[in-house]
């Protein structure tokens, strides 16, 4: 019975129900106390509700009662990243990894949290193993390409982000990062292309983006609306002009 709740609670989770699928997990560790797969997905649960703490705590008992799930690290370190509490995140990033070495999304997770930090030498390792292990994933060859840009290695970055954009073509945020490198390596007329291509790809939302780095800069001083207008194409070209890196 224990595991018919935590399977019905599974098929909730996937229907967006979040309180069904929490009651259905509750049943079953109040049948099945020790129930690792229950605590694990009743943590997903939580966290995906932003109840970050209660999935840590969810967590925290899967690893006491199996104190070598990878799984139970590693999800764990996403709530920790998600409350900003990125050195607890590297390590519970790191046990999981010495537990499953071959757990590529762990690599991923681990070089966003060192970006985050600042740490970019780092975070370029860790998206190094992660493509030794998934040299298709587009995104991290991006997400690579981005740290290599802020340290100033622009020609490397270049090769990492058209790399992705060879795997995934419409992946806007390869499309923004080349527009940041053309910028970067003195190319603004092809910058400005893909930064409006990023803009016709991502809509508002990078529209958005782009109107605060701008007002940043003290380029646009219009309202951050999510329009792209005559004004903001205006200060953009201004800054790609001056050479002003938009976004860091």
């Amino acid at each position: 019975m224990a595991d018919a709740y935590h399977d019905r609670g599974a098929a909730y989770l996937n229907l967006g129900d979040h309180a069904r699928a929490i009651r259905d997990y509750d049943r079953a560790l109040q049948l099945d106390p020790n129930n690792v797969v229950a605590y694990l997905d009743r943590g997903l649960t939580y966290e995906e509700l932003g109840k970050q703490s209660r999935a840590i705590g969810d967590f925290d008992q899967a690893l006491r009662l199996e104190p070598d799930n990878s799984s139970a690290y590693l999800y764990r370190g996403f709530a920790y990243h998600s409350l900003g509490e990125f050195a607890r995140a590297i390590a519970d990033y790191g046990a999981a990894l010495r537990h499953d070495p071959g757990l590529a999304l762990g690599y991923k997770a681990r070089a966003e949290a060192y970006g985050n930090i600042g740490d970019h030498a780092r975070s370029i390792a860790d998206y190094d193993e992660a493509l030794k292990l998934d040299p298709e994933d587009a995104n991290v060859y991006n997400e690579r390409a981005w740290e290599l840009y802020l340290l100033g290695r622009n020609a490397a970055a270049l090769e990492d982000v058209e790399r992705s954009l060879s795997l995934d073509s419409g992946n806007v945020n390869a499309i923004d990062t080349r527009a940041h490198l053309l910028t970067a390596l003195g190319r603004p007329e092809e910058a400005l292309v893909g930064f409006e291509r990023a803009v016709q790809v991502g809509a508002e939302e990078f529209v958005r983006l782009y109107q605060e780095a701008l007002a940043k800069h003290g380029y646009y001083h219009g309202a951050v609306d999510g329009v792209y207008g005559p004004e903001v194409r205006a200060a953009l070209v201004a800054c790609l002009e001056a050479g002003c890196r938009l976004s860091e």
